[in-house]
């Protein structure tokens, strides 16, 4: 059974983590990183070139204050109550941080448009395609 994964974090062990762990690992599928760390990232996209060929739109970097609403529509889309498990800080997190990232703006020249409310459909709907479920 495949689970769905929501990274809490937008920085570099973050991305870290997902390259290291999750990238290639069919046993999860990472809906999204949260934007707690790095100032006006949320509404972007970790980039598709770099997620690797099970995320072939990127992965979307949603506001941490939007959590509890993108579980709801998620759990309500597919039907299910989902399960939470909310932890205290873990060993290795980081409380705060902050990267400029006027430079990968630039040469990424990414600037998403798609709401959550639709965007979290979307993926869905694509999945089940993907993944044939």
């Amino acid at each position: 059974m495949v689970e769905n994964v929501i990274i809490m974090g937008a920085a570099g062990r973050d991305f870290h983590n997902f390259n290291v762990y999750f990238r290639d690992n069919e046993r999860y599928n990472v809906v999204c990183f949260t934007a707690t760390q790095i100032p006006d990232i949320d509404g972007r996209q970790y980039p598709p070139e770099i997620a690797g060929s099970m995320y072939p739109k990127g992965i979307p970097i949603e506001s941490d204050e939007n959590l509890m609403d993108m579980i709801g529509t998620i759990g309500n889309i597919l039907g299910i109550e989902p399960e939470m498990e909310m932890l205290p800080m873990q060993q290795g997190d980081v409380a705060a941080t902050y990267a400029d990232i006027s430079r990968a703006k630039s040469k990424l020249q990414f600037d998403p448009k798609t709401p959550i409310s639709e965007g979290i459909p979307q993926f869905i709907q694509w999945y089940r395609k993907y993944k044939d479920v």
